[in-house]
């Protein structure tokens, strides 16, 4: 069975996707500002259950490779904070 990835960039809080999916990887690039924060959220907003936070020390990039894949139930909604360049996602659904 062939599963279908989807990537994208992005440089503001957005939901990603709706439903059951799969989260792959998340890699954050953090500006020279500071540390770099987000969250992810299984859900379609910062109403939904927060499910992981990820931050970078400024001026570095960091990558987290989920192996098995992280499930969501109900979305990915991508919350950024402070001094993020952008983040990269992967995921597919179930």
């Amino acid at each position: 069975m062939n599963i279908a990835e989807f990537g994208k960039l992005i440089t503001a809080s957005t939901i990603l996707a709706r439903g059951d999916i799969i989260l792959h990887s998340i890699t954050v690039v953090a500006t020279s500002d500071g540390v770099a924060n987000i969250s992810i959220y299984d859900g379609e907003n910062t109403s939904a259950e927060k499910k992981i936070k990820v931050t970078a020390a400024a001026s570095t990039t960091k990558q987290i490779i989920f192996t098995p894949a992280f499930p969501l139930r109900h979305g990915l909604y991508v919350s950024i904070g402070s001094n993020v360049d952008c983040v990269y996602l992967t995921w597919s659904y179930r």
